[in-house]
């Protein structure tokens, strides 16, 4: 757990490098956000340290030492569980490297131990803060575009399989019927009004109602009413 969080001019901080590490980044990629940062926040300096690291071949490369809030604020855009999992570890080994300066400083051990245990309840709320941004960035992040094009794909298998299973002739006002019956079944069971308006978090909900799903009643007389006029055409069209 150290080893995720050292000490640098007496206070603990984390490198760019061991967040591209953990977090399974391109380095190139952090400095890149971190520098995006430097833009947005005004006290930027207070969280990052710009410095020097050479690499595997004794080249200089520029690496940032942040500390504490540098880290939340630059791992609030990293999601998923196993992020989750490396933002826990990483409060736990800020709060462990905080508590060792405490240590060191602190002659009186009542002292030492009253900050540890004001160290731990603020590891605790941080912890349940992140979790809390975690969910909330996850639930609402847009759905991928991988996932948002196999949705309309599997709809359009769907509505072709109910259509083979019922022997009808699929002509284009058959087809728009079920496109219709079948997209207002998704923006229901979502909650939102277009499919572009998806979620990550609506995905796996809406899958398990296009794999369920069979065209309503109503969507269904006015398929076979189609059919029955293709079976009988009107005098109009058969004087033609």
């Amino acid at each position: 757990m150290t080893n995720l969080v050292i000490i640098k001019d007496e206070q603990p901080v984390t490198t760019s490098l061991q967040i591209a590490d953990d977090f399974e980044k391109e380095h190139h990629d952090v400095i890149k956000s971190i520098n995006k940062l430097k833009e947005d926040v005004g006290s930027f300096s207070e969280m990052f340290l710009e410095g020097i690291e050479a690499d595997s071949y004794g080249r200089p490369r520029k690496i940032y030492f942040m500390n504490r809030d540098g880290f939340t604020l630059l791992a609030m855009g990293y999601n998923g569980k196993k992020a989750l999992d490396f933002k826990v570890k990483y409060i736990q080994a800020f709060n462990y490297m905080e508590g060792q300066l405490v240590k060191s400083v602190s002659d009186d051990p009542w002292d030492t131990l009253s900050l540890m245990f004001a160290a731990s309840k603020q590891t605790k709320d941080e912890v349940k803060k992140v979790k809390s941004r975690v969910i909330n960035l996850e639930e609402n992040t847009s759905i991928n575009p991988g996932k948002y094009s196999y949705i309309g794909r599997r709809i359009s298998q769907k509505v072709r399989q109910v259509g083979k299973e019922r022997k009808w002739t699929m002509n284009k006002d058959q087809l728009a019927l079920l496109y219709k019956d079948l997209n207002k079944a998704v923006a229901e069971v979502s909650g939102v009004k277009t499919r572009s308006q998806l979620r990550e978090k609506h995905f796996d909900n809406v899958m398990d109602m296009i794999d369920d799903w069979e065209p309503s009643t109503a969507t269904k007389m006015l398929i076979h009413n189609i059919v029955d006029e293709e079976a009988f055409p009107t005098e109009k069209e058969t004087k033609r």
